[in-house]
């Protein structure tokens, strides 16, 4: 199967389910909610730094939107993820590549979208950070067409999000 293939058999929507099931999912379908609240409102706090081209934040304005609590655990998963890049401190971190992909894709949906989206029958077949499985054979390396997961993936087709990739 050529890569073309394996690349439209998924969609944007599916490739956010497969990242917010490896960062966040132990929900079981009672826990997605309350943790899609969390990563929307915190897609809500942090604000596009044209000189970057990326997404900052400030720990201070998140702590006081989300409590600190929840925006240390949020900071703690995001940077182990991947998803928050920073210099000596993730006290003032950053959305690029990967992390931008994933906020620009936040920032474009409702909490019940993202919800109907990470919601999947047993017969989906998920991709996650160490195998692939987006054409009909599982392959034992990271997605390589998940743009949550990968910086080189041109994440102009966010705009597509209903479309197939």
């Amino acid at each position: 199967m050529s890569d073309a293939t394996s690349i439209s058999s998924k969609t944007i929507e599916d490739f956010f389910c497969d990242w917010e099931s490896q960062a966040f999912g132990y929900g079981y379908g009672t826990g997605e909610e309350h943790t899609l609240k969390v990563l929307k409102n915190l897609s809500d706090a942090v604000e596009w730094n044209e000189s970057g081209d990326n997404y900052t934040y400030d720990y201070q304005k998140i702590e006081k939107m989300l409590g600190e609590q929840q925006t240390w655990l949020l900071i703690n998963i995001l940077c182990g993820n991947g998803d928050i890049e920073y210099g000596s401190s993730p006290r003032y971190g950053w959305f690029y590549g990967r992390g931008k992909n994933l906020i620009n894709f936040l920032k474009q949906h409702t909490v019940g979208e993202l919800y109907d989206m990470t919601s999947r029958d047993s017969g989906y077949s998920h991709c996650f950070s160490d195998y692939c499985s987006c054409g009909y054979e599982q392959l034992h390396q990271r997605c390589k067409n998940n743009p949550f997961w990968n910086d080189n993936n041109n994440f102009e087709l966010i705009g597509m999000a209903k479309e197939s990739l």
